[in-house]
């Protein structure tokens, strides 16, 4: 997920704010799809997030700390995984070939 990611970029301060200067200002109503949710959820909305993610609703300060303190193993293949989320949109999708090839 891009949010794993910027996670593994090393830099939780750089993930707080891109959530809250991104997603945050989005529709209260807007329909988010998490690539992942622990408790199985498929679907939420940014009012949902912004009030009931334990973590988003911490300050910034206690977001940072929280997240340095996980001890999260690096991803599987997220080394494989970001190249091709990072130049793959909606244009490029028919041109992607699922061997690695263009």
């Amino acid at each position: 997920s891009y949010l794993r990611y910027v996670l593994h970029s090393g830099d939780p301060e750089m993930l707080y704010e891109s959530v809250h200067s991104k997603i945050f200002l989005l529709p209260e109503d807007f329909h988010l799809y998490p690539a992942h949710d622990y408790k199985g959820h498929h679907v939420t909305t940014v009012a949902e997030e912004k009030s009931l993610n334990p973590r988003l609703t911490k300050t910034k300060e206690e977001f940072v700390q929280l997240m340095k303190n996980l001890g999260l193993a690096y991803p599987k293949n997220i080394d494989e995984a970001v190249p091709w989320n990072m130049k793959c949109g909606p244009s490029q999708l028919g041109q992607l070939r699922m061997d690695g090839g263009e």
